[in-house]
């Protein structure tokens, strides 16, 4: 990614106009089920593992 890219899609982040879909969320402990949903397609948008 070029510079140009980067200040581009750093402009749209502060801007407020991306976001991110989160599809679940698991505990670090569970990282092997999170993997092993997000590989099935059992939901849409990302994993996020929760530490601590």
């Amino acid at each position: 990614m070029d510079r140009a890219v980067l200040a581009a899609v750093t402009a749209l982040a502060e801007a407020g106009l991306l976001s991110v879909r989160v599809g679940a969320v698991f505990p670090l402990e569970k990282a092997a089920a999170a993997q092993h949903a997000f590989a099935n397609g059992d939901f849409t948008g990302k994993v996020v593992l929760e530490i601590g």
